[in-house]
């Protein structure tokens, strides 16, 4: 018997027929296919306003922890944020006063549920003596559990980094290492924070109920503090979509 025939009859005594023929192309199969992986799906992230434990009476500066923390989540890839006026409208509706006490994790999560995120962030602070506590909670919406938790504490002008270790350390809590070392990179350069007042008057700026308000609190905050990094770039864009609005307008204009 020649080679070619003796390998004919080998691989017919080891593959019978078409179920043998089968197995080998799976097998090449096994070899010649890559894996499917799987992606983890994007969290959709949803910020409560940062309650004030210290009842002080100044909710604009939950209103812009709320901001700085949702403006640095929204820039991580892979995550999504609920629209700050999305939530407040809801919130609205379901007539919670998350200012006024605090919101219990189911509560949360039926928010959750309506405005589509599958994570809400609940947050609180403390400020006294130019010292700030922040603390806040992940609770997963579709069972109302806590999955990541964080407590900060130190001055009011380290005010930027804390707020960048308690987003990092809620992620990392949360099981989401690599967002958090993206959040924390570069945290020891950021400015200090000059005064609570720019935090109080950003606050406001956010919440504002039209342009006009909300350029004369900008202008405020920066005036106060220069190196108010997120209200710097709020009044750039705000005072670049204004140019823009007056620029049509005076288009309209002389095209009558």
């Amino acid at each position: 018997m020649n080679t070619r025939l003796g390998y004919r009859v080998a691989m017919r005594q080891l593959l019978p027929g078409r179920w043998g023929l089968g197995l080998l192309l799976w097998l090449v199969g096994l070899v010649l296919v890559p894996s499917v992986v799987v992606a983890k799906p994007q969290p959709t992230i949803a910020v409560m306003p940062f309650r004030d434990l210290t009842g002080k009476g100044k909710p604009h500066i939950g209103e812009a922890i709320r901001e700085v923390v949702a403006s640095d989540l929204k820039s991580l890839a892979g995550v999504r944020i609920v629209e700050r006026g999305n939530l407040d409208k809801v919130l609205k509706e379901m007539r919670v006063q998350a200012q006024l006490k605090e919101v219990e994790d189911d509560t949360a999560a039926k928010l959750g549920k309506v405005v589509g995120a599958s994570v809400m962030v609940i947050g609180a602070y403390q400020e006294e003596s130019a010292q700030i506590r922040l603390t806040a909670r992940f609770v997963r919406v579709e069972t109302s559990e806590i999955i990541g938790s964080a407590k900060v504490d130190g001055s009011v002008k380290q005010f930027f980094r804390l707020q960048d270790r308690v987003t990092a350390e809620l992620l990392r809590s949360a099981g989401m290492p690599e967002l958090a070392r993206k959040v924390v990179d570069g945290t020891e350069a950021r400015p200090d924070l000059k005064t609570i007042e720019a935090l109080d008057l950003y606050g406001q700026a956010v919440t504002a109920e039209n342009d006009q308000q909300k350029l004369v609190l900008l202008s405020s905050a920066v005036a106060i503090d220069q190196n108010f990094s997120y209200a710097v770039k709020d009044l750039a864009a705000l005072e670049e979509r204004n140019q823009k609005y007056q620029a049509e307008q005076k288009r309209l204009t002389d095209a009558k």
